[in-house]
Formats: structure tokens, sequence, C-alpha cells
């Protein structure tokens, strides 16, 4: 009996209606369920839908397997019930995972699965970023390609001696793709943008204070995808950057405008938005220098510098970029070569003078295994600072220095002086059993996870230098990369004073003069300002003439009125006064006071350009208005000189700690 004929038996009951308005809610509910169900399957993952209906996650380290405690020097543990201040410009929480979890889950199979086919001596080798000087130092009767293949290293980073034309960057690149080797190198270079630029020849971008100055995140983004897009058609497979030390030391004399500014906010959201740029243009971030070099006032490339922060003023100041930095998926962390006593009072003799001293950041196990590691769940890559650093190399010794680093936690020796008899001296030490097998396999599977997350460990067989450089150039002349930078340093170029001094240049100027200590700036604002009178209307149909004073740091105010330029002023006359770095220089910082003092004297239209480091306008007084360019490059300096000639100040606002 079928279906229908059962139903045709009984009689009718009227079923029972859910009420209208119950109804639309489940219908609501089951489309919103459908849509979770979507959204996490095919647009995160599992991962990322487990996260959305409220399933807990963790991340596990490679070994899955517990740190040793360190008996002496325990780094106090951060203080976790704080508020998260770390929250960026994607407002991730502390559980979303920012990359594609079954993207790092094939990768980490690929790295273990390759690592168990590596033999101990090509593991170590893996542990090596080495810089041609030092292999070609270290074996000169070898050819390079011969010496590094010999090396077998992880990696090896390029500098301007490498990279001076676009020809000889490509044929470096393609030479270090060719390398015997069985696993391909990483091909980095230190690209930071503005002040720490290794490639002349491409269009030089902003640097990072610039690009705090702008107040938008959006630019940071473009401005890391397109500077990457770059680095990466001439065949680099790494940068060093970002910078994401908080400035608030203006006397730092190593990271400056290299940094985002000095409020921590600021930092971590423009650190953030740069590693997605970076990622965007499919190369690692490598975000640097952990835990914070931003308070310090000596250099580690000539000294050891001690950052004396409390744990907690560490949490409030130093930490929130580099926890930022975790979130947004960050590939690699790089090491400060500095003292924390706060986190690692530990002390040992110094091999300079026998004195006792705290442990660098870099060799220190409670920072690096202890705070990075367990407290900041940071799974990554970790790489030293260069290790033939002054503060490295005087108090420790190269060698000694490279065991203690991976003894602390380090996956990355950045630059050993001599990288092949390090790697023999380290096969030495796990032969020995001062390093175990085990904690170079750690470094090597998270190594080789990078490597295969963006491409590296693919054994194309990459293309020739005539067609490499045919398609680079190509790229490199129709980018539009130098329209973007100038429309950048517009909106970075920051005005500090009364509307009232705009316009500096009018149809009253007849002699617009340049004074100063530094020649070169000088001779870089001159050309700007040539090139500002040729474009400006209000030139067109008068004389304007420059003129530019380069005056000798030390004088004093005396001195300067004996000088005849000062002597000829006119009321006719703009005199721009231009510092740079004079926060950094006693001598120059003294000589621009007093031509700022006897400029007021001759009641002649004046103003302050800084023209590197905006600190100068914190550090000198009495002038009737000052313009930051955030560092010498062309855009900046046109950018300054082009507002001007306005009645109007740019968008561009101080980065850093003003006082009025």
């Amino acid at each position: 009996m079928n279906h229908a004929a059962r139903h045709r038996r009984k009689p009718k009951r009227k079923p029972k209606r859910k009420p209208k308005s119950l109804t639309a809610v489940l219908s609501i509910l089951s489309l919103l369920c459908m849509a979770l169900l979507i959204y996490g399957v095919w647009g995160n993952g599992v991962q990322r839908f487990k996260q959305l209906v409220g399933i807990e996650t963790r991340q596990t380290d490679f070994n899955e397997q517990s740190s040793d405690q360190v008996s002496e020097g325990v780094a106090p543990p951060i203080d976790q019930t704080q508020p998260d201040v770390s929250n960026g410009v994607n407002g991730l929480t502390p559980n979303d995972v920012p990359h594609d979890a079954e993207q790092l889950g094939l990768a980490r199979q690929q790295a273990t699965d390759f690592a168990a086919r590596m033999s101990l001596d090509e593991q170590i080798g893996q542990l090596l970023m080495v810089d041609v000087s030092a292999v070609k130092s270290e074996q000169p009767d070898l050819a390079i390609e011969q010496a590094l293949e010999t090396i077998q290293p992880g990696g090896v980073i390029l500098f301007r001696d490498q990279l001076r034309t676009v020809e000889e960057t490509v044929g470096h690149t393609t030479m270090l793709q060719h390398l015997v080797a069985k696993v391909p190198v990483w091909i980095g270079v230190d690209q930071e943008g503005g002040l720490v630029t290794r490639l002349s020849f491409m269009s030089p971008f902003n640097g990072n204070m610039a690009l705090a100055a702008t107040g938008k995140l959006e630019l940071a983004r473009e401005t890391a995808k397109r500077m990457n897009d770059n680095l990466v058609k001439l065949g680099f497979t790494m940068n060093f950057a970002p910078v994401a030390d908080v400035n608030v030391n203006p006397d730092n004399p190593v990271i400056g405008i290299r940094s985002f500014g000095s409020s921590p906010k600021r930092v971590r959201d423009f650190v953030q938005a740069y590693i997605e740029g970076m990622h965007q243009a499919n190369i690692p971030a490598v975000v640097k220098h952990f835990p914070g070099h931003g308070d310090t006032n000596t250099d580690s490339h000539l000294g050891l510098p001690e950052l004396r922060h409390t744990i907690g003023k560490m949490e409030e100041v130093d930490l929130p970029p580099f926890r930022a930095a975790i979130k947004a998926g960050v590939d690699v962390m790089m090491t400060a070569h500095m003292t924390v006593p706060a986190m690692d009072a530990s002390r040992v003799s110094s091999k300079k003078d026998n004195s006792q001293i705290y442990l660098p950041a870099t060799l220190s196990k409670p920072i690096l295994q202890g705070v990075l590691r367990e407290q900041l769940n940071y799974d990554g890559v970790i790489m030293t600072d260069a290790l033939n650093m002054g503060a490295i190399t005087e108090h420790f010794g190269a060698e000694e220095a490279a065991m203690r680093a991976i003894e602390a936690g380090a996956d990355v020796l950045l630059m050993p002086t001599q990288p092949n008899k390090l790697k023999h001296t380290i096969v030495a030490a796990v032969e020995q059993g001062r390093i175990t097998k085990e904690r170079i396999q750690e470094s090597v599977i998270r190594i080789l996870t990078v490597k295969a997350r963006y491409g590296v460990l693919d054994h194309t067989k990459p293309l020739g230098v005539k067609e490499r450089l045919a398609t680079a150039e190509q790229w490199l002349n129709s980018n539009g990369d130098k329209k973007f930078a100038q429309q950048v340093a517009e909106q970075a170029v920051t005005f500090v004073g009364p509307d009232s001094n705009l316009p500096f240049i009018s149809t009253a100027t007849k002699r617009v003069i340049l004074v100063g200590t530094d020649s070169y700036a000088l001779k870089v604002m001159n050309a700007a300002l040539l090139d500002s009178i040729s474009r400006h209307p209000a030139a067109g149909t008068r004389t304007l003439s420059t003129e530019t004073t380069t005056i000798k740091a030390g004088m004093n105010i005396k001195q300067l009125r004996a000088l005849t330029q000062f002597k000829s002023l006119h009321s006719s006359d703009a005199v721009l006064v231009v510092s740079r770095d004079a926060q950094l220089q006693p001598a120059q910082q003294k000589t621009v006071q007093a031509v700022i003092q006897l400029l007021k004297e001759k009641e002649v239209a004046f103003g302050l350009i800084a023209s590197s480091s905006p600190y100068d306008i914190n550090k000198l007084k009495d002038y009737p208005f000052a313009v930051a360019t955030y560092g010498l490059m062309e855009a900046n300096i046109r950018a300054a000189i082009d507002m001007l000639w306005s009645r109007q100040r740019s968008g561009g606002t101080l980065p850093i700690e003003h006082s009025a």
C-alpha cells in the first residue's frame, strides 16, 4: 500500500502551525548557520571556523615539547592580566589565526619531511645567513659560488656593494638561485625604505617615520607591498623589515626615523599594516629588534646598549608592536644586541676586559625562550642581529656568541664573521654534546617551514639572467612607484607653527638663502628649490635667486655676525635654516641655534627645515616655524619645498612627542 492511500483512510487532522514570527526567526537562524559553515570551511579553513563557533583552538610547537626551565636569570612573567593593547589595524583577537591553518600545516609537514632527508652538516648550514664579503674574506682562493656551495648556508644577505645596478643585482640573485644546494637559499636584503636603502636604482620609498606622519595605515601597507614587489622581481626572497622599535629616546643613535614613532599604539598599528603589505607581495616579514631598541643611547654596532625599562614599562611601551606582529603572522623575529636586566639579570664575564656584564637579549634563554616563545607564544623563526657587530664581537667573540645564541633559542645566525669555520665548530659542538641534534632540528624545521610557505623549497629551474633582467627592468620602468612615493611624502611632510607663516615664498621674495652646517643637505635642498622655482607659476614672471651658505659646526653668534653672508641680508630675502640630526651633534646644534638667534636680530623672514630627524624641532627653539621632512630622499625634500609656496599646511603630524 502506498503512502497516499494510507492518508486517505485516516481522518484529516489540521496540522499545528508555528507562529509566523517563530518561523521567520528559525529561517534567519538557519541562513546564519549555513553562512557560518560556508565561511568557516571555504574562507578560512577549519581552524577559523572553530574560532567563530567558539571551539577552543591552540597552536603547538614543532616538536610538541616543553622547554627546559632556566635556573638562573629567569625572566619575570609578563603580566597577562593587563588590557590587550596589541589589537591593531585588523582588530585581531588573541585567538585569530592570521595565516591559513591548513596551509601552515602543509608547510610544516613539508619541512619535517625535508629535514628528515638532510645530514647533520646540511641541517647546520641552514642556521647560517651569510654575507658575501665574509665568505670572500674567509675563502679568498675560491670563486664565490664554490665557497657558498662548500658552506651550504640557509641564506645570503646582499649589500649596496653587490647591488649598484639592476644588471648587477639580477646577476647576483640569479647566481644564488642556481647554486648547487640541497636546500635553496634565502636571498635577503636590508631594504627598509627611507634612511636604510640598499638599491639606489629603485624608486626611493618613504621611511617608517614618514609613513607614520601621514596617519594613514593604507599608505604603509601599500608602500610595503610596492617595495617588496620590486624585491621579488629582482630575485630576493627575504627583506629585513619592518622596524618595530618604539623610539621614545630622542638621542637614540641607531633607530630614530627608522621607527614609526614614539607612540606604542601608532607603532603597533603601522607594524601590523606593514606586515600585511609584505605578505601581499609574498615575502616573509622580519620584525626587529626584539624586545625593543627604542630607548637606548648606544649604537649596538659599536657597543653594548642597555634597556633600563621595568617589566611594566616594557608592557606599556616596547612589547605591544611585537605582540601585534605575532598576531599579524610575522615570519621572523630579529633579536636586539642589548641587555635587558628586567628580563635577564644574569651576568657573564666580558672577553674585552673580564668585567661582569648582563647577557644580551640575542644570547639570553630567559628572553628568547622564556619571554618570546613561552609568554608571547611566538612559534616562528628567531634570527639574531648581525653577529659581526661590536656589541657581540668585543664581549664574546664570534664563535662563542654563536654557540650561546643557539643555546638561547635562536634559529638563524646572521652574518657570522667566519661562516665556514663556524659551521664546523657547531658540528663539533653537537658531536661533543654541548648542543643536541634535536635542538638543531627544531630550528631547521622552523626555517624550512617559512621557506616552504613562500615557495623557496620549490625546485623549479629559475630563469637565466637575460630573461629575468628584461622582466625586472620593464617592471621598474612602469610600476609608478616614484609618483606614489611623492604622493606619500606630500602627506607626510609636517608644518609646525602658525599658518600665518605660509606662504613662506611670496611675490615679494627676491632671494631664498639656505644656511646650515651639512653641505649635502644644503645641496639636495637647493636642487629641490631650483626645481620648484622652475615649476611654480608664481615664479614665472620674475627673477628669484637662491644661495647656499655652509657654516662650520661649533661657530658662535659672534663669529657668525662677522660673515659677509649675514651682513648682506635684505628684507626681501627668505632664509631657510637647514638642520640634519642636530639633536645628536652638540656642535651643530649650538651653531644652528646661534643662526636662529642672529636671524631674529636681523628681522628677516626665516624658518627651520629639519631635513632628517624631526627631533631637531624639539631640540632647537625660537624659530617662527619648522618643517619636518623625515629624510633627504628626493620626494621628501621636494614635498617640503613645495609646501612653502602654499597657503595651506600639509596633513602630516609629528609621530613623536612635541614640546612646543
